[in-house]
């Protein structure tokens, strides 16, 4: 399936910031597949190729995903029925119950508007209804370039758990004026609509304040244990490796641990870095004991603590990053919550252990 490009008149010069606003009244509607099209325009309107998730450039996927509830839309047309603004909540590929809320797109006319706003109430009146289709942790992934929707996120209470650093390059706003020479962190958080079953997690020694920290402000049912595994098992270690070149990405996700884990993640270390990747991320699950000596055995290959996050409403993983041939500069990370604040400094830390200043 081909991607469509689009011609308009936000193709030269966009409408300054201070034009008044269009005048007609705004409607506020659960989109259908039939919007699709008009949604994958709109992307393009607000970032042109720059966004990050490319389905919403691909109508037909994206008409397919909105038939089968994967993605959730709520759109805002003006008089003339065109979809001037969009936000979703995409479900998760690992959990049904889990959802991420995104995909904010405005036309830059009405940027000043508070169809934003409107969608993001919208969002949070549609989950705490009867219409919820089971999901229980709405999560999001809120770009660090800027921090109003950090500060929309905070007003709902969302809870920070991690920083996803430098995972691609930043997108381009059209119409907002930004550094695109630097790549994109994340700051990762979660917003629970109910409470899932009791469940037991085993941190690493190292940080395992930090992560009471977390869980205590998330208010989840989860027992910290200390509990440590004496010995890797003597099976083979079972990871899988998600690879996105377009932005020099990879991922590793551990499912179980084998006698050969380390030497295994050497071997595929070496693999990705042949590519042109830029950052590694580690996913660990959290629901067995760990490696004794897996924080230092990390360190020494260069990975270091970003945070927690859960792959079902009961399962959780700890995420480790390691960067290639660049540095971090944490400081220039905005985050717009005191707590994501503490949770950057603390990572900055681990980070420093690992790559000194």
């Amino acid at each position: 399936i081909k991607n469509l490009k689009y011609h308009s008149e936000a193709d030269g010069n966009n409408s300054p910031a201070d034009a008044p606003l269009p005048s007609g009244k705004l409607q506020l509607a659960i989109a259908t597949p039939a919007d699709a099209f008009a949604i994958t325009k709109l992307a393009y309107l607000t970032y042109r190729y720059t966004y990050a998730k490319k389905i919403f450039y691909y109508p037909e996927l994206l008409e397919e995903k909105l038939a089968a509830q994967q993605i959730i839309s709520f759109v805002i047309k003006n008089a003339q029925q065109e979809i001037i603004a969009h936000s979703a909540i995409l479900r998760s590929e690992n959990c049904q119950s889990i959802a991420e809320a995104g995909a904010i797109m405005t036309r830059p006319e009405y940027r000043r508007s508070s169809a934003v706003m409107r969608l993001v109430k919208k969002t949070n009146s549609f989950l705490k209804s009867s219409a919820n289709p089971g999901i229980v942790f709405l999560e999001s992934n809120l770009v660090t370039a800027h921090t109003g929707s950090q500060r929309i996120c905070r007003s709902f209470k969302f809870i920070p758990l991690a920083l996803k650093l430098s995972v691609y390059e930043r997108a381009n706003f059209v119409d907002i004026a930004a550094d695109n020479g630097t790549r994109e962190t994340l700051l990762y958080s979660i917003l629970p609509y109910s409470i899932p079953p009791a469940a037991t997690i085993f941190p690493p020694r190292e940080h395992r304040k930090i992560i009471e920290q977390l869980i205590a402000k998330t208010g989840l049912n989860l027992e910290i244990a200390t509990q440590k595994r004496t010995k890797l098992s003597s099976s083979v270690t079972q990871l899988t490796v998600q690879r996105q070149p377009e932005h020099q990405f990879a991922r590793i996700v551990v499912n179980e641990f084998g006698h050969d884990f380390f030497a295994m993640l050497e071997r595929n270390i070496y693999q990705i870095s042949l590519g042109d990747v830029k950052t590694i991320t580690l996913y660990i699950n959290l629901s067995e004991p760990l490696p004794q000596d897996i924080n230092a055995q990390l360190q020494k290959r260069q990975f270091f603590f970003s945070g927690i996050t859960p792959k079902t409403t009961t399962a959780w993983q700890i995420i480790y990053t390691r960067l290639e041939h660049h540095k971090l500069d944490f400081s220039a990370i905005q985050v717009a919550d005191q707590f994501a604040l503490e949770l950057r400094d603390y990572i900055a830390q681990c980070y420093h252990q690992v790559i000194p200043v």
